[in-house]
């Protein structure tokens, strides 16, 4: 730029006229380049436009044609129908989701469309449930009921000569539309001979309409019923003489009243079933009004029903708590009880819950050769003298017998000792998943009749966390997954070189398992989530799916001063 023009720059000076002929002259020769480069721009934007236009034109040209040479039109219409299965939601509750299959296939294309409507299995299992907009009373909803049971049976119409698995759910919040399931349920059973899982959640009086329109003999292809019944009244002799029950092909049986009938006097072929699940869903007789003496569901009825079902390969039981004084148990009381053993040859999931006694008595009487799957969660209940405070004998026989084919196990034990703690680590050395603690479904099975589990005499420690680490045999060698709800007391120190040893190349040529989960979900306040989150990152990134909770109910390893703990349950977890 010109010399004589450097006074004008940083200040307020008013330029000359022949100064700003000077600043023309030099402004002259850019303006006139950047006139030129605009036009250019410009030129070439029409060349884009007309670019993006011709680029346009040949895509729609070739788009169909592609479409004729695409994968997804040489796939075999026999694996697109496998395709389809797959797709639906694996909640059984979502597949009358009009977000989710087989009802979005219809939206996609004709030929989806056509290829869902003429594969019969997509539609041959629904959950027929109210939808909480239609759970009002009123002439609008009349109107998109019927709309909504149109669809239902358009459904059973579209599953063709397919099975049929039918669930019927009906909420607690859901009043006056009895009538809604009764009649889904009938239009299900013109398909009889088709059915062959029927599930039912519903209550007593829908249950009762349901059950006495059946006809046994109709039933010839049905093997599994499963029934909740959530009502809080007395049993009726509807139970005692349900045709659902009679159904000869029956293979698995669930039954979950409000309070225990006599399960013995249902019209099973007992020894024709596979799986059986029976309890109560309330856990003591206190729940009922009125006199009722009846001794409830009780490990020597458990014992008759098992002597019954020679072929059982999954049982569960949930056995519920007495009002009643039980007797103490003393060692001459159990010397006396009848303890023929029950052979289970087939049986590979044992499940039971319930006092701590009757839980007792049956592991003591069962065999059980072929056990895979162990869950063990007794009940203590208060108004029993505390002596003994854990009776490990039976457990530990039924591990010396069994524990070596153990795979995955869940067990709860109340005020065990240390050392009858460490002899049960020692007992199942083929554990792959193993479950420490009350489960997070038990709470609603639990009664103020029972003890809560707060008052267990030892909390989860290092000392337990590192007989599990010891190089070179450490217990549970197979250990893939472990989960504990006891109270724990550990350091980071403790929880790192476990996961070291569970990760450590050299320990898995030798034998051990490496570790997949690791979760403690009650931790004690004090533990330093934050710092170990830092220090444990290593692990998560080689796919180690921790997942760490502070109790409030767990008391911290030292005195904190006031107002340092927070009330809330701190939760870190990289599961979400």
């Amino acid at each position: 730029m010109d010399n004589s023009l450097d006074h004008l720059h940083g200040s307020n000076a008013v330029p000359s006229n022949i100064e700003l002929q000077r600043l023309k002259d030099l402004l002259a020769p850019d303006e006139i380049a950047l006139s030129r480069l605009e036009e250019e721009i410009k030129q070439a934007g029409e060349v884009l436009q007309t670019l993006a236009k011709e680029k346009k034109a040949i895509e729609d040209r070739v788009r169909p044609l592609k479409a004729l040479s695409s994968l997804i039109r040489q796939i075999p219409a026999e694996i697109m129908q496998e395709i389809f299965m797959h797709s639906r939601p694996s909640s059984y509750s979502r597949t009358s989701g009009i977000c989710d299959a087989p009802l979005l296939l219809l939206r996609v294309c004709r030929s989806w469309r056509d290829l869902a409507l003429s594969t019969p299995q997509l539609w041959a299992s629904v959950e027929v449930a109210m939808p909480k907009h239609l759970s009002m009373s009123d002439a609008f909803t009349e109107g998109k009921m019927n709309i909504y049971t149109a669809e239902i049976r358009r459904w059973i119409a579209r599953s063709g000569d397919a099975p049929l698995s039918l669930r019927i759910r009906q909420d607690y919040y859901i009043e006056g539309h009895d009538n809604f399931f009764v009649s889904i349920f009938q239009d299900y059973l013109k398909h009889s001979a088709r059915l062959v899982s029927i599930e039912l959640r519903v209550k007593r009086e829908v249950l009762e309409a349901i059950t006495s329109a059946i006809d046994a003999h109709s039933l010839e292809g049905l093997s599994t019923v499963r029934i909740w019944d959530a009502s809080y009244d007395l049993p009726g002799e509807i139970f005692a003489s349900s045709n659902l029950f009679k159904a000869k092909n029956l293979k698995k049986f669930h039954f979950v009243p409000s309070y225990c009938p006599a399960f013995e006097d249902l019209p099973l072929d007992w020894s024709n079933l596979t799986s059986l699940s029976i309890g109560a869903s309330q856990t003591s007789r206190s729940f009922f009004p009125g006199d009722f003496d009846e001794a409830p569901f009780s490990a020597t009825e458990s014992i008759s029903i098992l002597r019954r079902t020679p072929r059982l390969v999954s049982c569960t039981l949930m056995l519920p708590s007495s009002v009643a004084q039980r007797p103490q148990w003393t060692q001459e009381n159990e010397d006396r009880e009848d303890c023929a053993a029950v052979m289970l040859q087939d049986l590979e999931t044992l499940r039971i819950t319930g006092p701590d006694e009757e839980l007792a008595t049956i592991i003591k009487q069962i065999e059980t050769p072929r056990i895979r799957n162990f869950t063990y969660h007794p009940w203590i209940a208060l108004n029993r003298s505390p002596t003994p405070a854990f009776r490990s004998s039976p457990l530990l026989d039924f591990f010396d017998r069994y524990g070596e084919i153990v795979e995955s196990m869940s067990v709860d034990l109340l005020d065990i000792t240390d050392d009858d703690f460490i002899a049960c680590l020692q007992r199942i050395p083929a554990v792959k998943d193993l479950y420490l603690g009350p489960t997070q479904t038990s709470s609603s099975y639990y009664h103020p009749l029972t003890a809560e589990v707060r008052g267990r005499s030892i909390p989860f420690t290092d000392v337990h966390l590192a007989l599990l680490t010891l190089k070179p045999h450490p217990l549970c060698p197979r250990l893939e997954n472990l989960e504990c709800a006891m109270p724990a007391r550990l350091t980071q120190d403790a929880i790192c070189s476990f996961l070291d040893a569970r990760s450590d190349a050299k320990n898995i040529a030798s034998g051990v398992s490496r570790i997949q989960r690791l979760s403690f979900s009650s931790m004690q306040l004090d533990f330093p989530l934050t710092e170990f989150l830092e220090n444990t990152f290593r692990y998560r990134e080689e796919l180690v799916r921790l997942h760490f909770w502070k109790d409030m109910h767990n008391l911290p390893t030292f005195v904190a001063p006031m107002g340092a703990l927070n009330t809330r349950p701190t939760p870190w977890t990289d599961d979400l």
